[in-house]
Protein backbone atom coordinates (compact mmCIF):
# COMPACT_ATOMS: atom_id res chain seq x y z
CA UNK A 1 0.00 0.00 0.00
CA UNK A 2 0.98 3.06 -0.82
CA UNK A 3 1.88 5.76 1.90
CA UNK A 4 -0.45 9.31 1.46
CA UNK A 5 0.61 12.08 2.76
CA UNK A 6 -1.20 14.70 5.06
CA UNK A 7 -0.32 18.32 5.68
CA UNK A 8 -1.47 19.57 9.03
CA UNK A 9 -4.82 20.85 9.46
CA UNK A 10 -8.26 19.56 10.40
CA UNK A 11 -11.30 19.25 8.54
CA UNK A 12 -14.73 19.39 10.42
CA UNK A 13 -17.52 18.33 8.59
CA UNK A 14 -21.67 18.15 10.14
CA UNK A 15 -24.04 15.89 8.87
CA UNK A 16 -27.77 15.36 9.52
CA UNK A 17 -29.06 11.86 9.47
CA UNK A 18 -32.21 9.22 10.12
CA UNK A 19 -31.79 6.16 11.63
CA UNK A 20 -32.71 3.35 9.14
CA UNK A 21 -32.74 1.38 12.54
CA UNK A 22 -32.34 1.06 15.99
CA UNK A 23 -28.95 2.27 16.75
CA UNK A 24 -25.99 0.62 19.70
CA UNK A 25 -24.41 4.47 19.74
CA UNK A 26 -25.97 7.47 22.17
CA UNK A 27 -25.97 10.89 21.94
CA UNK A 28 -22.67 12.24 23.39
CA UNK A 29 -24.77 14.80 25.58
CA UNK A 30 -27.64 13.19 27.35
CA UNK A 31 -26.84 9.51 26.04
CA UNK A 32 -30.53 8.46 24.75
CA UNK A 33 -30.40 5.55 21.76
CA UNK A 34 -31.65 6.59 18.27
CA UNK A 35 -34.20 4.14 17.05
CA UNK A 36 -35.59 3.66 14.08
CA UNK A 37 -36.57 7.59 12.49
CA UNK A 38 -34.98 9.71 14.82
CA UNK A 39 -32.77 12.22 13.68
CA UNK A 40 -29.68 12.49 14.89
CA UNK A 41 -26.27 14.80 13.84
CA UNK A 42 -23.13 13.11 12.64
CA UNK A 43 -20.19 15.25 14.02
CA UNK A 44 -16.55 13.77 11.95
CA UNK A 45 -13.35 15.35 12.82
CA UNK A 46 -10.59 14.38 10.65
CA UNK A 47 -7.11 15.83 11.41
CA UNK A 48 -3.67 14.92 9.89
CA UNK A 49 -0.14 15.36 11.90
CA UNK A 50 2.96 14.36 11.42
CA UNK A 51 1.66 11.80 8.08
CA UNK A 52 -1.02 10.65 9.60
CA UNK A 53 -4.43 10.94 10.04
CA UNK A 54 -6.88 11.12 12.66
CA UNK A 55 -10.28 10.99 12.82
CA UNK A 56 -12.97 11.11 15.60
CA UNK A 57 -16.93 11.01 15.64
CA UNK A 58 -19.65 11.28 17.88
CA UNK A 59 -23.76 11.63 17.44
CA UNK A 60 -25.73 14.50 19.18
CA UNK A 61 -29.31 14.08 18.76
CA UNK A 62 -31.81 16.58 17.16
CA UNK A 63 -33.26 18.14 21.10
CA UNK A 64 -29.52 18.69 22.30
CA UNK A 65 -28.40 20.25 18.48
CA UNK A 66 -31.22 22.72 18.84
CA UNK A 67 -29.86 23.32 23.01
CA UNK A 68 -25.95 24.12 22.22
CA UNK A 69 -27.19 25.90 19.03
CA UNK A 70 -29.66 28.09 20.56
CA UNK A 71 -28.37 28.70 23.82
CA UNK A 72 -26.71 32.41 23.31
CA UNK A 73 -29.70 33.65 22.20
CA UNK A 74 -31.73 32.01 25.01
CA UNK A 75 -29.40 33.21 27.00
CA UNK A 76 -29.10 37.25 25.84
CA UNK A 77 -33.07 36.75 26.42
CA UNK A 78 -32.53 35.66 30.20
CA UNK A 79 -30.26 38.15 30.41
CA UNK A 80 -32.74 41.06 30.20
CA UNK A 81 -35.42 39.31 32.63
CA UNK A 82 -32.37 38.56 35.42
CA UNK A 83 -34.09 39.77 38.96
CA UNK A 84 -30.80 39.25 40.58
CA UNK A 85 -31.82 37.17 43.43
CA UNK A 86 -29.66 37.31 46.73
CA UNK A 87 -28.18 34.20 47.42
CA UNK A 88 -26.10 34.60 43.28
CA UNK A 89 -25.08 38.02 44.13
CA UNK A 90 -20.98 38.35 44.92
CA UNK A 91 -19.19 41.30 46.23
CA UNK A 92 -16.22 42.10 43.79
CA UNK A 93 -12.81 42.84 45.36
CA UNK A 94 -10.12 45.24 44.31
CA UNK A 95 -6.82 46.57 45.01
CA UNK A 96 -6.66 50.62 46.26
CA UNK A 97 -3.81 52.08 44.21
CA UNK A 98 -0.29 52.46 45.40
CA UNK A 99 -0.89 49.91 48.44
CA UNK A 100 -1.67 46.45 49.31
CA UNK A 101 -4.85 46.35 50.76
CA UNK A 102 -8.44 45.21 48.86
CA UNK A 103 -11.52 47.30 49.16
CA UNK A 104 -14.75 46.17 47.85
CA UNK A 105 -15.55 47.71 44.26
CA UNK A 106 -19.29 46.84 43.13
CA UNK A 107 -21.44 43.55 42.96
CA UNK A 108 -21.76 41.11 40.53
CA UNK A 109 -24.94 38.91 39.36
CA UNK A 110 -23.37 35.25 38.56
CA UNK A 111 -26.31 34.44 36.43
CA UNK A 112 -26.07 37.19 34.10
CA UNK A 113 -23.15 38.32 34.62
CA UNK A 114 -24.42 42.20 35.37
CA UNK A 115 -22.70 44.81 37.94
CA UNK A 116 -24.98 46.02 40.09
Amino acid sequence: MGEREVRGGMSYKITRKVASRRLKRRCKYCNIGFIKGNVYYLYREVSGYDGKVYAYEHLECAKCNFKRKDWKRRYEKFRGKCVHPNEFVVEHWGYIPGEAVKQPEYDVCTLCGTKL
